[in-house]
């Protein structure tokens, strides 16, 4: 009888758990303020590139557009060990954002 509450109250403990991690994970990634991610749009071409001056002139006129940068995927060494990493740079000062 003890070992069947047991076992039910820790089912349910586990139940809700879950349930309570799932929640917030899910906020989490949706959310990407939470993880400083500042930006609200993304493009990845994977392995293609895409020309400076067509992103330029692209984005140089959009409405909402305030600012951009352009970004490589890469490794880096961290005491010893290579970690995927994402380089960003906003290159040329009139491709970091449009002067006000």
């Amino acid at each position: 009888m003890r070992s069947a509450l047991v076992g039910t109250v820790l089912s349910i403990a586990m139940v809700v758990g879950t349930l309570t991690f799932g929640a917030n994970l899910v906020h989490l990634v949706t959310t990407p303020q939470l993880y400083d991610q500042t930006w609200q749009a993304s493009i990845d071409t994977q392995f293609q590139t895409i020309p400076v001056s067509f992103i330029s002139a692209s984005l140089i006129n959009r409405p909402g557009v305030v600012a951009w940068a352009d970004g490589n995927f890469g490794t880096v060494d961290v005491m010893g060990s290579h970690v995927p990493a994402i380089g960003l740079s906003g290159g040329p000062a009139r491709w970091w954002g449009r002067p006000w």
